[in-house]
């Protein structure tokens, strides 16, 4: 569960304000929010973490979607 007190913008490090009070937590601002995002989608971050190996004689669960 994230942070519920004051402290840095993720994208720009400015201060922001709590989680209750600001509906763009964990930025300071929709612009934040929405330049973060362009890095996601433009491929500039990376989940560093690799998935698991699935043999092919193993159970695969079903989609998220599915659940």
């Amino acid at each position: 569960m994230p942070e519920s007190g004051k402290g840095k913008c993720s994208r720009c490090k400015a201060e922001r304000d709590t989680l209750e009070n600001n509906k763009y937590y964990p930025f300071c601002s929709e612009k934040c929010k929405l330049v973060d995002l362009w890095g996601w989608m433009n491929e500039e971050y990376n989940i560093s973490e690799s998935l698991p190996n699935i043999n092919e004689d193993s159970e695969k669960p079903d989609p998220f979607w599915r659940n």
